[in-house]
């Protein structure tokens, strides 16, 4: 992917990402693949200067933010 191509999240005003998982249990902790897989995606869209705001799990009795937990 050439230069001219990489940078363009503000040219095209992508808005800042969150992400949402949804378990299928009361407990609202994220899985061992989630912290992996949400930082391959923040490095991602980071070569597009386009930075993820949080990465949210959602139980059935609460939710847990990887922003709030300082995972990103």
């Amino acid at each position: 992917m050439g230069a001219q191509h990489q940078r363009q999240g503000p040219f095209f005003k992508a808005a800042p990402p969150i992400f949402s998982t949804s378990t299928h249990s009361k407990c609202s902790k994220h899985s061992d693949s989630d912290q992996p897989t949400t930082q391959q995606l923040k490095e991602a869209l980071g070569l597009m200067d386009i930075q993820v705001i949080d990465h949210v799990v959602v139980g059935s009795e609460g939710c847990t933010s990887f922003a709030e937990m300082r995972y990103l």
